[in-house]
């Protein structure tokens, strides 16, 4: 299992395994995630056997990014890191490729940002990924809505 930067050659793969797991994460296309490659922040895959099993996108404070959930943080906050995504293909999923994600975000920030940031469906419910952001050590620190949905924004402290 191999971490590393998303590069071009990853974009087309990245996008459908993205989007094989809406709605319990944001649908995207090329030119959007492409787009987290210009903000401050990381865009990561993981690597097995030659296909891409995981997929993280975080930015930083004070991007120009538009989501009301990282601009929510933004407003509030100069000290943190905001997960935007964090996808594991079906198949690899309890391989603990989630948890490793996190801890390598989380040592990669660790003196530079105060908190991990991110959000969790609600409303449709996503009662596994809140489970496991539970177990990561997310603590709840508000509830808003979000289009369609309602989301619970998290945190978790670094360091």
């Amino acid at each position: 299992m191999i971490i590393r930067p998303l590069i071009s050659t990853d974009v087309v793969e990245a996008v459908a395994l993205n989007n094989a797991e809406v709605p319990h994460v944001g649908p995207t296309d090329q030119e959007h995630l492409t787009r987290f490659l210009d903000y401050p922040g990381v865009v990561w895959v993981v690597e097995m056997d030659d296909a891409l099993t995981g997929l993280l996108v975080a930015c930083e404070p004070g991007s120009t990014y538009e989501s009301t959930n990282y601009r929510w943080f933004d407003e509030r906050s100069d000290d943190f890191i905001y997960v935007d995504r964090i996808v594991v293909a079906p198949s690899a999923q309890g391989l603990g490729i989630g948890r490793l994600l996190y801890d390598r975000l989380a040592e990669a920030y660790v003196g530079i940002a105060r908190q991990m940031t991110c959000e969790v469906n609600l409303d449709p419910p996503n009662e596994a990924s809140m489970a496991f952001h539970e177990r990561m050590g997310f603590r709840h620190v508000a509830t808003k809505p979000d289009g369609l949905k309602t989301v619970a924004l998290l945190a978790r402290e670094l360091g």
